[in-house]
C-alpha cells in the first residue's frame, strides 16, 4: 500500500511517501516522489500502482509543464490544466480505448 502525505509548513509544503515498490516478485526501495522545479513552476508528483507506467506519465507531465511558456501560468489552476490534459490523454490511450481489459483504475484530476 502506498502512503503519501503533504503538510503545509511555514516556507511551503513538506511531502512524504513510503519507498516500497512491491508486486513484481521482488521488493525494491526507491522514491515515489518526483519533483519538478523550474523557474516558473514547482510541482511534486507521486503515484501508486504500476511504477513504470506512472513514471512514464509523470515524465510526460513534466515535459508538458517545461514546454509551456511561463507567461501561460497565472496560477495553480493553469498548472493543473496542463497536468489534467496529459492525464486525460494517457487515460484515453491506455485504459478507455481498451474496454476488453479489466482495469480497476480510477484516476484523473477533478
Amino acid at each position: 500500500m502506498t502512503i503519501v502525505a503533504g503538510f503545509f509548513v511555514r516556507d511551503g509544503v513538506l511531502m512524504c511517501a513510503d519507498t516500497l515498490h512491491s508486486g513484481t516478485g521482488a521488493n525494491v526501495y526507491e522514491s515515489k516522489l518526483h519533483p519538478l522545479l523550474t523557474d516558473h513552476v514547482r510541482v511534486i508528483f507521486s503515484f501508486s500502482g504500476n511504477a513504470p507506467f506512472a513514471t512514464s506519465v509523470i515524465q510526460d507531465c513534466s515535459r508538458a509543464l517545461r514546454n509551456t511558456k511561463p507567461s501561460q501560468f497565472k496560477g495553480h489552476s493553469d498548472v493543473a490544466d496542463v497536468v489534467r490534459e496529459v492525464l486525460n490523454r494517457e487515460y484515453r490511450r491506455l485504459v478507455y480505448d481498451r474496454p476488453d481489459r479489466n482495469y480497476d483504475i480510477h484516476w484523473g484530476f477533478r
